[in-house]
């Protein structure tokens, strides 16, 4: 039998292939290859002191370690692929592996951790939110007695209405669907779960409504964009009072359907937020910046 075992073993190293315990162990690990490759040695040579006994028991602890080694690494790839991903956080890994790069490289390239993947939100954040709610209810709450003039007076033709319902389609895609649910309601909610975190600091959080608008401590694009913002909406509202009727009640009709679906986009939005669907835009920030 051991002549037997010896044979297959030179048969295997003849066809340049590895004898079927080194390729097993080498696909699991190092700690296993060198058991397995122990064991071959051992059967080749029939060296080994205490003949079959002892040929079987090194046998047996090579598929032991192969098994143990096999197990451990299957339960930790998923790790290590997060990790390389830079979406688990260093305390959920094992500390051999808090010290290998896969963590340090899933960050370094950009990837957050399990923290940062959840957005903090608090009493700042909601007061930023509320904040700009509040403004954007301001200026409908100003122009709603102009819009709702002609549903009083009811001295609309078909023409009036036609003009009337139609501004307040556009109003509601160019200002409600494009300018408030795809940009600016995201990017407030977005400025606003940085409040919740450590590093805000207290101006910030006391100014929360101007910064989620990134009217300060913001790159200087989204400045210019925020304040150009602001002018606009108070210069619109300031011409729409002066124009003669029935043009002014047109046109603070599709202003009121702009503002409200804002104000609604940004409530839904933050309340995706709270339960952890934050929205992936950017931020903003400067390039020094305490964030």
């Amino acid at each position: 039998a051991a002549a037997r075992r010896r044979r297959r073993c030179y048969r295997s190293e003849d066809r340049n292939t590895p004898p079927p315990a080194e390729a097993a162990a080498a696909a699991v690990g190092p700690a296993a290859a060198s058991a397995a490759a122990a064991s071959c040695r051992a059967a080749k040579t029939g060296a080994a002191p205490g003949g079959d006994t002892m040929r079987t028991g090194v046998c047996v602890l090579t598929v032991a370690a192969m098994a143990t080694q096999t197990m451990a690494w299957a339960g930790r790839a998923p790790i290590r692929r997060a990790a390389a991903d830079g979406v688990v956080s260093a305390s959920l890994m094992p500390r051999r592996m808090q010290s290998s790069g896969a963590l340090t490289q899933g960050v370094a390239s950009g990837g957050a951790t399990a923290t940062d993947s959840v957005p903090a939100v608090g009493f700042a954040a909601t007061w930023g939110v509320l904040g700009v709610m509040s403004i954007l209810a301001n200026g409908m709450r100003r122009i709603l007695p102009v819009a709702l003039e002609p549903f009083k007076r009811g001295d609309f033709g078909a023409v009036q209405w036609a003009a009337y319902a139609a501004f307040a389609l556009f109003m509601a895609y160019a200002e409600g669907i494009k300018g408030f649910q795809h940009k600016f309601c995201p990017f407030v909610v977005k400025r606003a779960t940085l409040l919740g975190g450590p590093r805000s600091t207290l101006g910030q959080r006391v100014l929360a409504p101007p910064f989620c608008m990134g009217l300060f401590h913001a790159s200087k694009k989204r400045k210019i964009v925020s304040w150009s913002l602001v002018i606009g909406v108070f210069g619109i509202i300031q011409v729409a009072k002066r124009l003669p009727y029935p043009f002014n009640a047109i046109v603070d009709g599709g202003a009121v359907v702009g503002l409200a679906w804002g104000c609604i986009s940004l409530a839904i939005t933050y309340g995706r937020a709270l339960f952890g669907k934050a929205p992936a835009v950017s931020p903003e920030l400067p390039e020094k910046s305490n964030y």
